[in-house]
């Protein structure tokens, strides 16, 4: 191929540019009203409570194969011959009678409260909790992940509900 040349390069000259003197501007300050803050007092976040007997350890192992912090993994910490593997807690009823468990409407202490959606309180998963007490129709049940809590403790009817022993 042939060399390419560059085409010449038309140059003009340019005429300098007149400038106009500009007078200072004033600096203007307007006058800045004052609010009043409202000082709101600093509130303390709510400090669950936590039951000294239970593992604290949020990790998932071999020994507890539910979700950390909730109220399976909660039950199945504070009573270890609880199955892994039952499923939400409305299902512990019956993955418990096929493990082979006791399940019937009798609460005692150390057995698992079993509610279905709605029982107690319960959500659309169920809930389960420890039985602590038992006095007549009342029992006294610690649980986890209620009412926003990691642990809490009440008092409650054992109406609708089955238990785990």
């Amino acid at each position: 191929e042939a060399p390419v040349e560059a085409a010449p390069v038309a140059t003009e000259a340019v005429a300098p540019v007149a400038t106009e003197e500009v007078a200072p501007v004033a600096e203007t300050v307007a006058p800045v009203e004052e609010t009043a803050v409202q000082e709101v007092p600093a509130q303390e976040a709510p400090v669950a409570e936590v039951a000294p007997s239970y593992n604290a350890d949020m990790s998932v192992n071999g020994a507890n194969t539910y979700p950390a912090g909730q109220c399976t993994w909660f039950v199945k910490n504070a009573l270890p011959w609880v199955g892994n593997y039952w499923g939400n807690a409305a299902d512990w009823a019956n993955s418990a009678t096929y493990a082979g468990r006791l399940v019937d409407t009798n609460p005692t202490v150390g057995s698992v409260a079993v509610m279905a959606p709605g029982v107690g309180g319960s959500g659309g998963y169920g809930h389960v909790a420890v039985v602590v007490a038992v006095n007549g129709d009342q029992i006294t049940i610690e649980e986890g992940n209620y009412a926003g809590l990691s642990y809490n403790s009440r008092t409650l009817s054992k109406a609708g509900m089955m238990f785990v022993h």
